[in-house]
Formats: structure tokens, C-alpha cells, sequence
């Protein structure tokens, strides 16, 4: 299959990159050709040609392998608190919810971020440290329980509640234990670099815990 030539009226620039494009002969004769070619072609020559290709590889490297723009091919999510466990002050259900954050076909950029709250029940006694796990689907329509099929956990999500002013959250009194609900707000974004998602969760202004899922 031989080559298609591109028809001239569908070129309306030429840029210049390239240590050769810095010469003022090529310059000139290319732009001779351009002004004889019926149409408008205009010729842009930068600056510094010759580090133009080198300035977009580096650019390209910073901003990693993903596309600017992209779609998400999967749901991704945190599980939430069950407004059961918190009354009976357990750690979490057999069978948690889910709070997707991110649902399969949102269009993704550099600049995409959303935000969630997680419902958090919270006892003294507890370790300082508590684990939300994150979870992915590839189903059209995600279900909201962890158990249902084709709802994997893909990650864990440590956070550090060791420093929280717990006298600043709602108490209550369940089964002659103190039990604390805490509101985190979790953020998901992507990352430029290497397409992952980041959460970074925060409680009472403060930051208290981050990781990543690629």
C-alpha cells in the first residue's frame, strides 16, 4: 500500500524543530516554497529550535504516559461507614458499603479531583491507626456492597487519628461505651506522573492519611 499524500490545502502551518531548522539558508528556501504554494501555510520557526524536541521530552516525562484526557475504564472507591456498625460500635461490617468515588466513563484529566466524606465511628479504646480498604469494578453498574461479584479490593487506605481533638467530635453513649463519629474527608485525584489515583483523607482540618492505586 503505497503512501497518501496529504492534500495542500489541509496545511495551514509548518514549525520548524531541530538543530537543522536553526540554519537561515533552509529558513529561507523553505519559506520561498511556502509564499510560490497557492494558500496560506505559515512558517514558525522558535526561538531555539534545536532544543525544541528536548524541551517536549522533558515536558512529556513530567507530565508521565497518560493522555491529558482519558476515560476511566473501572469504578473506584472507599467503603463507608454502615450507620449499623456505628451504633453497635464494631470496626466495620461483615459486608461493608461502598462509596465509589471515581465511576467507569468519568473522562479523566491532569487537573481531575473530587471529594468524598466518609462516616467513621471512633472508640478510645481502638488503635489510633484505622484501615478504610479500596475497592475497583469493571461492571457497568457498580453494586454498593464490597461482597457482591465482580467488587475487588484493590488497596488499604491507613489512617493516623492519634492527634484528632476528639473532644471536638459528637459523642454518644452505646452500650456503656463512649463512641465518637468522625466525618473524614477523603479527596481523589489524578496523578501527572505515573496515571494513579491519589487520596489524601483529611479530619478537623487535618491531614491524616494518603496512598495512591494505579
Amino acid at each position: 500500500m503505497g503512501l497518501k499524500l496529504i492534500p495542500k490545502s489541509f496545511i495551514q502551518k509548518v514549525v520548524m524543530v531541530g538543530g537543522l531548522s536553526a540554519s537561515p539558508y533552509l529558513q529561507m528556501k523553505l519559506k520561498q516554497i511556502l509564499d510560490e504554494t497557492p494558500g496560506s501555510i505559515t512558517m514558525i520557526v522558535p526561538p531555539q529550535p534545536e532544543l525544541a524536541v528536548s524541551r517536549g521530552a522533558a515536558a512529556c516525562g513530567l507530565r508521565g504516559h497518560i493522555a491529558p484526557e482519558s476515560t476511566c475504564r473501572r469504578h473506584i472507591g472507599l467503603e463507608r461507614a454502615h450507620p449499623a456498625r456505628a451504633r453497635l460500635g464494631s470496626m466495620g461490617p461483615s459486608d461493608p458499603e461502598v462509596c465509589w468515588m471515581i465511576r467507569k466513563g468519568d473522562r479523566l484529566s491532569t487537573d481531575f479531583y473530587v471529594t468524598s466524606i466518609i462516616q467513621l465511628p471512633y472508640q478510645p479504646m481502638w488503635p489510633p491507626a484505622t484501615t478504610l480498604r479500596i475497592y475497583d469494578c469493571d461492571l457497568d453498574a457498580a453494586p454498593d456492597q464490597a461482597s457482591c461479584p465482580g467488587v475487588r479490593c484493590v488497596g488499604q487506605f491507613v489512617c493516623n487519628l492519634g492527634d484528632i481533638d476528639l473532644s471536638k467530635l459528637v459523642f454518644e453513649a452505646v452500650g456503656g461505651q463512649g463512641l465518637y463519629h468522625l466525618q473524614i474527608r477523603v479527596h481523589a485525584a489524578l496523578t501527572m506522573t505515573d496515571g494513579a489515583v491519589e487520596f489524601t483523607a483529611y479530619a478537623l482540618g487535618q491531614q491524616i492519611g494518603q496512598t495512591k492505586v494505579v
